[in-house]
């Protein structure tokens, strides 16, 4: 064996051997507010400055520290401006007689910001009120000055099904916005239609608001725009589900067994797709957002139970029927790299991701106790918080529980120029952070806190063990050996990839011959239901 190869493994193996060192985080600030109804942090932007933009639903009368604001009927959105220390510079909030929802928020490299949404009926903003005419729920696409003041605002109307997805702004001051409809889609001054059951759009407006393209995308079944992000060089990316026949322009995609599949495509600044690629397998998987980085690699995250299967040879599965969170990435010409799936026994959900050098972020919320990589994650009474940490090869640096009395729900996350990372959210009864409870006012209150850049080396959580692996390092088969029964095996690569996986009333033994040398990770599930996950090292 060369000698390099020896040495390298004799490295490895004697840091498996060491106490694992990982990073914990902590939080700069974090805090709470609202009222005695349901608020709700759902959107944040980072300020390229330092800060961020952050907005939101309430309704009633709720609070922002020593800022009150009352909703004029039903749910209003609010919307404004915290600086590095989380104090509150301006708070704004608009509405109208029945709900109002703000699905995005983006800073503006020209100055101030953009807001997406939808209202039904109508909507005041500043001296303006916007009015549907072709159904009693629209969507609003607004842009404000660096105080919060309108500049201007336009609505989007569907004379059928019309959701918000989201929205993302050109180097230049141009958003465009992403969602679905069916039937009839209309802007100032381009319309689309949709025959399918549903179809997803993207539009692109001057700096002035006027639409410039509309573009519809679709065939058969339910197709929904649900994230957009820049790329470098004035491209777009564009993702989100399918459950039939998918035309992205000159691309087809076509869903497996009808089950709702996951899309990303890459568009050019004239909404041109350059490349479609599809993600799915088994059962139904949600995209909720992607990033892309400097590089132009694009990451996706959200949940899904069963299978997905980027191409022939990259596929991850779910721990049982229940949903787990994922992480997936692609290259900028649209070849998979790799993809994660993590999480716990019951039901797991990721709903927001920012990415900066460092690698991605997310954030969502889990029930039961969660184990991926080491970290474990405790059970809390209700849905628990997290909020997590990879770096661009999809290991795990950090991840942080959020648990609380209710339900803890984590919504958005951003990085700012100063690669400060916030979270957004809404909490039920109380939320515990830094050894301190935060108590809501009354139903969900909103929450909002910074991490902290300094990151604390702490002593990696042990794995439970029920099992042990011999002969580690192993060439071609690998005995187990047990308390209980292993009735499930699975082996996975450091990338998360599924690589071998076998069941039987007692697994005792497993052939290794198939896989490469290296580290794997090796979970085990025993007949009593209990999980084992043990590093298993494979010799040439």
């Amino acid at each position: 064996m060369p000698l390099p190869s020896l040495m390298y493994r004799s490295l490895l193996l004697s840091l498996l051997l060491l106490p694992g060192i990982a990073q914990s985080q902590s939080w700069a600030w974090f805090q709470t507010g609202g009222g005695t109804a349901g608020d709700a942090c759902t959107v944040l932007s980072g300020a390229d400055v330092g800060g961020w933009y952050a907005g939101g639903q309430f309704e009633g009368l709720a609070e922002w520290g020593n800022i009150a604001l009352t909703a004029k009927g039903g749910k209003d959105v609010f919307y404004g401006q915290l600086d590095e220390t989380g104090n509150w510079l301006w708070l704004k909030s608009l509405g109208g007689a029945f709900d109002d929802e703000v699905i995005a928020m983006e800073e503006n490299p020209a100055g101030g910001f953009y807001l997406f949404g939808a209202f039904k009926v109508s909507l005041i903003l500043g001296t303006d009120t916007l009015k549907s005419t072709l159904n009693s729920k629209a969507l609003y696409l607004a842009r404000f000055d660096p105080a919060g003041e309108p500049a201007w605002a336009r609505k989007i109307e569907g004379s059928f099904l019309l959701e918000a997805g989201d929205l993302s702004v050109t180097l230049s001051g141009e958003p465009v916005i992403a969602g679905s409809f069916r039937g009839t889609l209309r802007t100032d001054t381009l319309e689309r239609q949709s025959d399918a059951v549903s179809s997803a759009f993207a539009a692109r407006f001057s700096s002035d608001g006027h639409a410039q393209w509309l573009k519809a995308f679709g065939a058969k079944g339910v197709t929904s725009g649900v994230s957009l992000d820049r790329a470098p060089g004035g491209d777009l990316y564009l993702g989100g589900i399918y459950t039939d026949t998918l035309d992205l322009d000159t691309v087809r995609l076509y869903a497996n067994t009808f089950d709702q599949d996951i899309f990303i495509a890459r568009m050019n600044g004239s909404g041109e797709t350059l490349w479609a690629r599809r993600a799915g397998g088994v059962h139904d998987q949600e995209l909720t957002d992607i990033a892309s980085d400097e590089s132009g690699a694009v990451y996706l995250a959200g949940f899904y139970a069963g299978v997905i299967s980027l191409n022939d040879d990259l596929s991850i599965s779910s721990v049982n029927g229940l949903p787990d969170h994922f992480l997936l990435k692609y290259q900028a010409d649209g070849e998979p790299v790799w993809a994660r799936s993590f999480g716990g026994q019951q039901s797991d959900q990721t709903e927001a991701l920012a990415v900066n050098a460092s690698g991605p972020a997310v954030a969502g919320f889990y029930q039961g106790p969660a184990s991926w990589d080491g970290w474990t994650l405790p059970a809390a009474q209700g849905f628990a918080g997290y909020v997590a940490s990879f770096d661009p090869d999809g290991q795990t640096r950090w991840a942080y529980a959020l648990p609380g009395a209710g339900s803890v729900f984590p919504a958005a996350l951003a990085f700012n120029g100063d690669n400060g990372l916030a979270m957004g959210g809404a909490f039920a009864a109380q939320v515990t952070t830094g050894g301190t409870t935060y108590p809501s006012a009354g139903g969900f209150d909103w929450m909002i806190g910074r991490l902290s850049n300094t990151l604390t080396p702490v002593a990696e959580p042990e794995l439970t063990e029920t099992a042990v692996l011999y002969p580690n390092p192993a060439r071609d088969q690998v005995h187990i050996q047990s308390n209980a029964p292993i009735v499930e095996l699975s082996v996975f690569d450091l990338n998360g990839r599924l690589r071998h996986r076998e069941s039987g009333a007692a697994v005792t033994t497993f052939s290794t011959t198939t896989l490469e040398s290296g580290v794997y990770l090796v979970r085990l599930l025993s007949g009593s239901g209990v999980y084992s996950v043990l590093r298993l090292v494979l010799q040439e």
